[in-house]
């Protein structure tokens, strides 16, 4: 019986990298995009086993269409096998740097929008058929300063998972929960560029308190020895997806390791490890 995804987020990066690795083992994965022109460059690539679907998180109305679209193919004998939540944007800045809309994209990219898509994908949903898998960040277990919305964001999933891990339990779905450290992708590649954006709007007293610790942050995102590649978290989230028995959490890389330490510490150590690194 065809095994069918929906993975949000699937156009680069980690969930372009972990749909094709689905994809390979022969599963059907409906890849979302962001817009018909993303979907059409999928398309052209001519990968086995993905479907391109417009799939915009952040508008009910594309949540719906996809779903629709979805349904439509799988059939009434058919279900939805498991939602890979993959969608994300991060921007490196302190909050008084940031702006409204790149605030509120965070917010309803990062969260919201899974949310709201977990929600309509469970109607596709089968007992003892069916899980969500969320990607998370090692932000979310050891929440960062600078990128304080961000991490604010996945540490939201975090408490989204463990609760409706727990909720599902009657209806047999299972939830699980991924945790990256930094994965080398087009977003990550993009930081220094965002980095000097960011710098460009702050007073030199800004500049003063927080530019040592934004360019630690791109510094530790560009570097190949701190760094994971998608390959990597295209296995935990390929294993997270077809695993019997998944673990609640799979943390990816050693930084993701090092997350789940640190947050057990004191926060009174944590905020003297954050203000050392981050040189306030």
């Amino acid at each position: 019986m065809t095994q069918y995804i929906l993975f949000s987020g699937a156009s680069s990066g980690i969930g372009k990298a972990a749909s094709e690795a689905l994809a390979a083992q022969g599963m059907t994965v409906f890849a979302g995009a962001l817009s018909e022109a993303e979907a059409e460059a999928m398309r052209a690539s001519g990968t086995k086993g993905i479907i391109p679907v417009v799939l915009d998180v952040t508008k009910i109305e594309s949540i719906d269409a996809a779903i629709a679209t979805i349904s439509e193919t799988i059939g009434p004998e058919g279900c939805l096998n498991a939602l890979v939540n993959c969608a994300g944007v991060d921007y490196n800045a302190p909050l008084q740097t940031l702006e409204v809309r790149e605030i509120t994209q965070m917010v309803n990219v990062n969260y919201l929008g899974g949310v709201l898509l977990t929600r309509a994908a469970m109607s596709l949903m089968k007992k003892d058929q069916s899980r969500v898998v969320c990607i998370g960040s090692a932000m979310g277990l050891m929440p960062t300063p600078i990128v304080t919305i961000y991490s604010s964001t996945k540490t939201a999933i975090e408490g989204f998972c463990d609760a409706l891990r727990v909720e599902l339990i009657p209806l047999g779905i299972k939830v699980v929960l991924v945790e990256p450290g930094v994965i080398k992708t087009p977003l990550t590649g993009a930081a220094p560029k965002v980095l000097e954006t960011m710098l460009s709007r702050m007073s030199g007293e800004m500049r003063g308190h927080y530019e040592k610790g934004m360019r630690t942050i791109v510094a530790g995102s560009t570097n190949p020895k701190t760094t994971s590649s998608t390959e990597v978290s295209s296995k935990v989230i390929v294993e997270a997806v077809t695993s019997a028995n998944p673990a609640r959490r799979y943390q990816i890389g050693l930084d993701g390791k090092a997350a789940k330490i640190v947050n057990l510490l004191p926060h009174a150590v944590q905020d003297w490890i954050h203000k050392k690194v981050m040189g306030f």
